[in-house]
């Protein structure tokens, strides 16, 4: 009763769908249509109409709708149907592009009441665009051909348009590949002391702002993004096209990727030489911060970046395969970046995969697919589902003085552990150190503390650290699945962690979600071990910046 007719008319001609696929690392947005060119119903068991629909991949040039485990569509898989004014009910709207008219099914008489109620409809994808000519191999051919000294600032970018559909392939190492999502409502390409501050970037079906195509010294600060579509700050592009130089610091990245699914708050694709600072990033499809780098000729390297002084909080929201921090490279990787990764907060990453996995496959720190040459010191990172940090295959990776926390909620045996290796001569996994960490977690159910290859021949060095079960005494736990050898009595006996200490780090208040350590801590008699300040073991929400305030 009370349905407005065009709702129920049963023509159902058609619509969209966003679908997140078997391993839910992305999701895309397909057409929608009848089956047969009409639909088909039938009565539920329950009385409800069933009507089906048939769903045709966007791209399949691409290969984008492939029967690889990360594209199928199986049972669990989620689908969300929109733009069909069929399935339109109370609080919604559809707008007919070709009659160039919107319906709306208000939930009240009074709709719209002021900005909270207002419905847009974007006409662009591009907001600004600063645009460099006479491109070559993705870069402007001559110094000639740069956009310099462009200052952009106490701008609002809100309520632009999208095209992509959310796949990942490609990575934006080329143009005419489909992923990641890029459309940005600034574009920055081939700009030269590019300079964007103090503006908002509120209510966009795509992304905030993107650089690309051999852009250098581009500073973004003090900048608030708010509920996007796509990735708040990208820095993409390949060997020749790349972003060198950047600064990211002091912005206020909220509720990204709430369109494609395989969004961050920071993404690099590659990029080099850039500073992710100071930043508050929080409630992100996928990533917090995200960074790749390719060997294959002609790719893009990430080389000498630096991410430290972020709090990263409340990722993986819609998808899952990531970390907090996320990097990645290819197999067969044999450079060693020489990036550092320190003084950032991550906490409460979650990991969704099929409808009922959730946390599920996510990691505070995650080195994939042989990340090799991080240094990773002076972190906070507690609540991950599966395990605070994991190497994947990588080399000569440096990880200590970090305070790891209540990581990996899965209490059976496949869960993944506090601190987890894949490791194989085959990928060289080598020439890796954990030393001078306090690794505690409450929870005596979640029995794994290292798990993995976290042992020789993969490390040259486990010790010095410090480790704490608050409900089991863990030098005398009774357990084989605590470390690669067993209990603590064969892990130690083995000739790791030999100079490390079991006891209580005494936080000051774990309880209250804080990892920052008493003066008297036991953590103080690790050799060298050093203070995290303050405001990065407190791990605290900013409760918005003053962007967000006024925005």
């Amino acid at each position: 009763q009370g349905v407005p007719a065009f709702v129920a008319d049963p023509s159902w001609s058609g619509g969209k769908m966003n679908v997140y696929p078997k391993d839910a690392w992305f999701s895309y947005q397909a057409s929608v249509a009848p089956v047969d060119a009409r639909y088909v119903e039938e009565q539920g068991s329950d009385g409800d109409t069933v009507v089906y629909l048939n769903m045709t991949c966007p791209l399949p040039e691409f290969e984008a709708c492939s029967a690889k485990a990360s594209d199928q569509l199986t049972s669990g898989s989620r689908f969300f149907l929109y733009d069909t004014v069929e399935a339109l009910s109370e609080g919604e709207w559809w707008w007919d592009a070709e009659a160039k008219t919107m319906l709306v099914w208000p939930t009240s008489a009074t709709f719209p009441d002021g900005d909270g109620d207002a419905v847009v409809v974007p006409t662009v994808e591009q907001v600004v665009w600063v645009k460099a000519d006479n491109l070559v191999n993705g870069a402007p051919a001559a110094d000639t051909d740069y956009v310099l000294n462009v200052t952009l600032e106490n701008l609002r970018f809100s309520d632009s348009a999208y095209r992509r559909y959310g796949f990942q392939e490609g990575f934006n190492q080329w143009p005419e590949y489909p992923g990641f999502p890029d459309d940005g409502a600034l574009r920055i390409s081939g700009g030269v002391n590019t300079v964007v501050r103090g503006c908002t970037f509120r209510d966009l079906g795509g992304a905030g702002l993107v650089a690309s195509n051999a852009t250098s010294n581009l500073v973004v600060e003090q900048n608030s993004f708010l509920r996007l579509g796509q990735s708040a700050v990208m820095l993409i592009g390949n060997a020749t096209s790349q972003v060198t130089g950047a600064e990211v610091t002091h912005n206020d990245i909220r509720h990204i990727g709430l369109i494609h699914g395989s969004a961050g708050g920071v993404v690099l694709s590659s990029a080099s030489y850039v500073g992710v600072r100071h930043n508050f990033i929080s409630n992100i499809a996928r990533w917090g911060i995200h960074v790749r780098h390719f060997e294959a000729e002609g790719k893009g390297k990430s080389y000498s970046n630096v991410i430290e002084f972020n709090q990263v909080h409340n990722t993986g929201e819609q998808s899952n395969a990531l970390g907090g921090i996320s990097v990645i490279a290819t197999y067969g990787t044999t450079d060693v970046v020489d990036t550092v990764i320190r003084y950032n907060c991550i906490k409460n990453v979650v990991g969704y995969g099929k409808l009922d996995e959730r946390p599920y496959y996510s990691y505070g720190i995650f080195l994939d697919n042989e990340a090799s040459g991080y240094t990773i010191h002076h972190n906070v990172i507690r609540d991950a589902s599966f395990a605070a940090i994991k190497v994947h295959y990588g080399h000569d990776n440096t990880i200590y003085n970090n305070i790891l926390m209540d990581s990996s909620y899965g209490p059976d045996e496949k869960s993944i552990g506090q601190f987890d290796t894949v490791g194989s001569p085959t990928h060289n996994t080598s020439g890796n150190e954990f030393y001078r960490n306090v690794l505690a977690w409450t929870d005596p159910v979640a029995y794994k503390m290292l798990q993995g290859e976290t042992e020789k021949p993969y490390y040259d060095l486990i010790d010095n650290n410090l480790y704490y079960n608050a409900e089991v005494d863990i030098a005398t736990w009774n357990n084989s699945h605590l470390t690669p050898e067993g209990t603590w009595t064969n892990w130690t006996a083995s000739g790791y962690d030999s100079a490390s200490i079991v006891g209580d780090p005494l936080f000051t208040n774990w309880t209250g979600g804080s990892a920052c350590l008493a003066s008297d801590s036991p953590a103080y008699h690790l050799d060298g071990f050093t203070e995290i300040p303050d405001v990065i073991c407190a791990c605290a929400d900013p409760m918005g910046s003053k962007q967000l305030a006024n925005a």
